[in-house]
């Protein structure tokens, strides 16, 4: 038989779901206290779910896979090392828990033009390779007016 827990410490299989439940919810851009309205619970209840405070009933689950609009094998995978949910476990740990990182992929998204998508990925891109330690040579010339910029600010828009 299992050993009984202390009641102050969430069990990890619940703080697991609930980490999952929050990084939808900012995916998504929800606040909690949207996501309780839509599920018929307070803001505070949305908090206990997502720090595993409150385990997440199975049917509740399933009502949360709807509308974050996930496969319920979202909230459990990885929860446990060795168990197979079906999910994508190429994910980098932790790269989607900074909400900057979120809101970077949803206005990433709503970029309508892809050309203009294509260059903001190639910013991106080139600014995530470059070694910011590494000392500037030519700071002089790259300033706002500097050679071969004609005296006026850079802009991606046409």
């Amino acid at each position: 038989m299992p050993k009984p827990r202390p009641e102050e410490a969430p069990d990890p299989v619940d703080i697991f779901v609930g980490r999952q439940i929050r990084r939808r919810r900012l995916e998504l851009g929800l606040s909690q206290t949207a996501l309780g309205r839509v599920l018929g619970v307070s803001f505070q209840q949305v908090q206990k779910y997502e720090r595993g405070d409150n385990r997440v009933a199975p049917r509740r689950l399933l009502e949360l896979a709807k509308l974050l609009k996930v496969p319920v094998t979202y909230f459990l995978e990885g929860a446990l090392p060795g168990v197979d949910t079906g999910g994508d476990r190429d994910r980098e740990p932790g790269l989607l828990d900074d909400p900057r990182t979120l809101q970077l992929v949803r206005y990433y998204h709503k970029i309508d033009d892809p050309e203009l998508r294509q260059r903001v990925f190639l910013l991106i891109k080139s600014a995530g390779s470059v070694d910011w330690n590494r000392p500037k040579s030519g700071a002089a010339t790259a300033r706002k007016g500097g050679p071969g910029r004609r005296g006026r600010s850079a802009s991606l828009s046409k």
